[in-house]
């Protein structure tokens, strides 16, 4: 960065782990928020949270809870190095950059298999949340777009979408 005064890379560098830290927190809130009970986008998580919150609730809090405090730890502690106000700033970097790489990894991988199951290399079954987010979907795109009259699905999404589909879309 040249013609950068060190003043103002640290400012920038500032509003980063701020703006960094801000998602982080939001993150964990969402955590914390399915750890004490809630179920709006649980399912985004996967279906064994959905599984495991309805089947074991307390074991489903706690392990959210812990995700929480991780989630609200790698969102704080970088703020707290950026500051001077953490021991071992080396090391809590060197934590935050094999977080970052992993969750990149982990992004990178889960965009991956998405564009393999679209690409039709395998096929997942669909889940239960998976047809009751179509159902969601289908009623948010007919309330915008009129003109929709054909919708297409496979067999995975036959049960409880399809009737409700021929019931609420006519």
């Amino acid at each position: 960065m040249r013609g950068v005064t060190p003043s103002r890379r640290l400012a920038v560098s500032r509003a980063l782990v701020w703006t960094a830290g801000l998602a982080g927190v939001v993150h964990a809130a969402f955590s914390l928020y399915w750890a004490l009970g809630g179920r709006w986008l649980l399912a985004t998580v996967g279906q064994w949270a959905v599984d495991l919150s309805t089947e074991a609730p307390l074991a489903a809090g706690i392990a959210l809870g812990l995700v929480a405090t991780a989630k609200l730890l790698g969102a704080a502690i970088p703020i707290g190095v950026a500051y001077g106000r953490v021991p071992w700033p080396r090391f809590w970097r060197g934590i935050s950059w094999a977080g970052g790489l992993l969750l990149v990894a982990y992004g990178g991988v889960n965009t991956i298999v998405a564009v393999a199951v679209l690409a039709g290399v395998f096929r997942a079954e669909p889940a239960s949340a998976d047809r009751d987010g179509a159902a969601w979907l289908l009623t948010a795109l007919t309330a915008r777009l009129s003109t929709v009259r054909l919708v297409w699905a496979d067999g995975g999404y036959s049960g409880r979408l399809l009737p409700w589909a021929d019931r609420v879309l006519h």
